[in-house]
């Protein structure tokens, strides 16, 4: 078997989050001749983000851990799936300096939906504690100034801002001035909806990987709301609280990843029926905020989005 060192990442799905890029890596993960990190998330590369940062720093380590389970294997393309490398100012660089050549896949989606669909999340996951999207949506100036901020929360973005994670355009620009463009892939997330088969064609293609004959291709990490909240709270509460313990145990096991909450999350929730409602003027409104950063990412990936606005 060779060393951890030789078997090294050469495709990044760097965002955006709630956007299809749990599914995607799922499909992906399942082929034959491509391996995926474990887990599929590792933000190590988003420095800048202390908040969420891998528990190593160490590069072998996180090559050992996350795609040693690769090594011996014949893969064509190895990938992870960190979803804040787009929104990182030091993640894309960072890519890039570790492996030149490095093939990134942006996923984007209509930044209202997104908003909506990263709160129901963050509620599932304790890291939101207002009742609705609009009054997380109307409190973001306080939590900016550091006030209002979930106990939580986990600091991903320095600051818990909706606007921020779905202004697409602004991400998407800096990544494309980076990234030389054969080496770089975007997908609309409409597409993908739409289309799964041939997006993930086209993924393969683009990985230079061959098809494998994937015909089905499930719902994953879809909408799940919980079912017994007070439970859940003591429960996922008691374990974020202990969650610095839980590195040095990472480290004991020489694992990645514990699996504590998927595990958990099933046990407590149930896929949510229906999207959750936003009023008219709330919508008005986010139209307006999002405009002119839904013109700009049309104007970086020449297609007309504003059907979006």
């Amino acid at each position: 078997m060779p060393p951890s060192s030789e078997v090294r990442p050469d495709f990044f799905i760097v965002g955006a989050p709630r956007c299809g890029t749990t599914a995607l890596s799922t499909y992906l993960a399942e082929h034959p001749r491509i391996g995926f990190s474990r887990p599929k998330e590792t933000q190590f590369f988003c420095t800048d983000l202390p908040g969420i940062s891998f528990h190593t720093a160490d590069l072998q380590e996180y090559l050992k851990l996350c795609f040693g389970h690769c090594a011996g294997k014949n893969h064509l393309a190895i990938g992870e799936g960190s979803v804040w490398n787009l929104y990182s100012k030091d993640a894309v660089r960072n890519i890039l300096s570790f492996n030149p050549k490095a093939r990134f896949i942006i996923i984007v989606r209509n930044p209202i939906d997104l908003c909506i669909a990263l709160y129901e999340k963050r509620r599932e996951m304790l890291q939101e504690d207002q009742p609705s999207f609009e009054q997380a949506w109307q409190v973001e100036e306080e939590r900016r100034l550091g006030c209002s901020v979930p106990v939580f929360f986990r600091k991903e973005i320095g600051v818990p801002g909706y606007r921020n994670v779905a202004s697409l355009g602004e991400q998407v620009e800096k990544a494309f001035s980076l990234i030389p463009g054969r080496q770089r892939l975007l997908i609309v997330f409409d597409d993908f909806v739409a289309n799964t088969a041939a997006v993930y064609a086209q993924v393969l293609t683009f990985l230079g990987v061959p098809h494998d004959g994937r015909k089905e291709f499930p719902q994953i990490n879809e909408g799940r709301q919980i079912r017994n909240p007070e439970l859940w709270a003591l429960v996922w509460g008691t374990l974020l609280r202990a969650h610095p313990l839980l590195d040095p145990v990472k480290r004991m096991l020489k694992v990645s990843k514990l699996d504590i909450y998927p595990r958990l999350s099933r046990l407590f929730s149930e896929r949510r029926s229906e999207k959750p409602p936003i009023s008219d003027t709330l919508r008005a409104e986010m139209r307006v905020f999002f405009d002119a950063d839904i013109k700009r990412l049309s104007a970086a990936i020449g297609r007309d989005l504003t059907v979006w606005s």
